[in-house]
């Protein structure tokens, strides 16, 4: 995406929708995981609350990453060929 302020400003694609990837949107509008932690702090003197940051952490990562990988064989040129 390129940007451009002014009154002749606006965005657009800075290359052509058949070598934009979804993967590429997704990394370009995701913050942090896919899934999201609680917003409560878990009880460190919990034995599930200590641990359970970090394991979501591993479970969100991989979940993360087959997400990129399947959203990586689809460019944006075939899908909105295929939905509009």
């Amino acid at each position: 995406m390129e940007s451009k302020e002014g009154k002749s400003g606006g965005n657009r694609l800075a290359k052509p929708l058949k070598d934009i990837r979804m993967s590429d949107v997704l990394a370009g509008v995701k913050e942090d995981h896919i899934f999201g932690y609680s917003s409560n702090e878990p009880n460190p003197s919990c034995p599930v609350g200590r641990g359970i940051n970090k394991a979501l952490d591993t479970l969100f990562t991989s979940i993360d990453d087959t997400v990129s990988r399947e959203l990586g064989k689809i460019t944006l040129a075939s899908f909105l060929q295929k939905n509009f």
